[in-house]
């Protein structure tokens, strides 16, 4: 499906699960979900875009982390409010 009719249809199924995942285990970091939705780091990494783009989630760094490369992701009041 064309990036273009994304926001017309609305989450897929994978979107859907991972706002699920997202919303019991935040913050999560990309790798446990990448884990928990049996896909990839590129994979999870799109997934996390489309929803990022859909103002469903926050990506950011946790204060305590040493590694600047590390972030988290949690819902945001819109993703905590599905579906999209």
């Amino acid at each position: 499906m064309s990036s273009v009719l994304v926001p017309y249809w609305g989450p897929n199924a994978t979107d859907r699960y991972a706002l699920t995942l997202i919303d019991a285990l935040a913050p999560v970091r990309p790798v446990q979900l990448a884990r928990a939705l049996h896909l990839t780091a590129g994979g999870v990494s799109g997934v996390l875009d489309h929803l990022q783009d859909a103002g469903a989630i926050v990506k950011r760094q946790l204060p305590r982390d040493t590694d600047r490369k590390s972030v988290h992701v949690s819902l945001t009041i819109r993703g905590a409010e599905r579906p999209l």
